[in-house]
């Protein structure tokens, strides 16, 4: 089949398929490969060289058309409208570094790309992985080649902070980390609900805590745990081999959990703190299958995406991420740098998790 279009997508990255074909045709027609009144190939066309469903094109289709930058008409196809007739007064580029956490970020970046473009701003999404960075960041060295107005970066600096510093251009960090480089930080400060966990570990008379740990510390408070007086332990989950995520990481935690709940001092542990909703859901599965009862025989706490959390027949007590929220925040702050009101470092803002008591923890009587 004879190319036409002047991208491939990536089944590497965290950035969805729709996304991945908007952000393609839209860069296409910004640096006039395709140029106003060209006929783009239809749906299925381009469906069947980017080897993707027709529903992840058209609606690709549907988000440009409401930008206004490109024209599909039954019976005479999708014609490009010209970048005039849609005047962006910036471009913004969204740095997602590839994670597990795929929910999360799409709807921070969603969030952040809706409320900007409402306000006249181009928002683009790049995916950094490790093979770019191993490469020396070459991917998004290419995307910094155009005129960008702020970068917003999420996630682990990486040498990403650097590259946009060399290149002269200004950023937001959204991260656990700030870096020292960005004109302002937004910090995700997971520690927040950690003294409303320990006040509720003591209200349901818990003695020891077991908290899984997936690749990164979600808690930094292990002495905040010791110092209220219960006995702690961390227990580390590891994807099982040869198995696509997330489902990887399902099956190592049911094999961490095979053996019902681990003991902490020779006794099985009174609660379990999951860091990571798919190390829960594993857990889970471990627990039924061995006729251990929550929270009659082992209290939960687990993390939990707002919308997106484990499923349990009874509501789970969570430390709950509000993306959406989370996403509104970072999209004002930019809009107050595009607006000139940041025009110096400022010091960074903290967003968190929001503590909700469920049924799979137990009050004292």
């Amino acid at each position: 089949m004879e190319r036409r279009l002047p991208f491939v997508l990536s089944r590497e990255t965290r950035t969805d398929l729709i996304t991945q074909v908007a952000d393609g045709l839209r860069h296409a027609i910004t640096t006039e490969y395709f140029k106003r009144g060209d006929l783009l190939p239809t749906i299925i066309e381009m469906a069947e060289e980017l080897g993707v469903s027709e529903i992840v094109t058209r609606r690709a289709v549907k988000r440009l058309t409401k930008e206004g930058i490109i024209n599909p008409r039954r019976g005479l196809g999708i014609r490009v409208c010209g970048t005039e007739q849609k005047t962006w007064q910036g471009q913004i580029l969204f740095i997602h570094q590839a994670t597990d956490n795929t929910f999360y970020h799409s709807v921070v970046y969603g969030v952040v790309r809706d409320f900007l473009q409402s306000h006249n701003y181009l928002v683009q999404v790049v995916s950094v992985t490790p093979a770019d960075r191993r490469k020396g960041y070459q991917n998004l060295r290419a995307e910094l080649g155009r005129s960008i107005s702020l970068a917003i970066l999420t996630g682990l600096a990486n040498g990403v902070d650097k590259v946009l510093a060399e290149k002269e251009i200004p950023f937001i960090h959204f991260a656990r980390h700030i870096s020292a480089l960005a004109i302002k930080g937004v910090q995700q400060h997971w520690e927040r609900a950690v003294p409303q966990i320990i006040e509720h570990c003591h209200a349901c008379n818990v003695r020891s805590v077991l908290q899984t740990h997936f690749e990164a510390d979600v808690f930094d408070a292990d002495d905040a745990f010791l110092q209220a007086g219960l006995a702690y332990q961390r227990m580390k989950i590891t994807p099982m081999v040869g198995v696509g995520r997330p489902e990887s990481v399902v099956r190592g935690a049911m094999e961490a959990f095979a053996e019902g709940v681990p003991t902490i001092n020779g006794k099985p542990a009174d609660l379990v703190l999951f860091d990571d909703d798919y190390v829960a859901q594993g857990a889970f599965l471990s627990f039924i299958k061995r006729g251990v009862r929550i929270p009659e025989d082992v209290q939960i706490i687990t993390l939990s995406n707002k919308s997106l959390g484990p499923v349990f027949y009874t509501p789970l007590t969570r430390y709950e991420m509000r993306p959406e929220e989370h996403g509104l925040v970072l999209a004002k702050h930019a809009l107050r740098f595009l607006d000139g009101k940041i025009q110096k470092k400022e010091a960074a803002d903290e967003v968190g998790p929001v503590f909700i008591e469920g049924e799979s923890t137990r009050l004292a009587q």
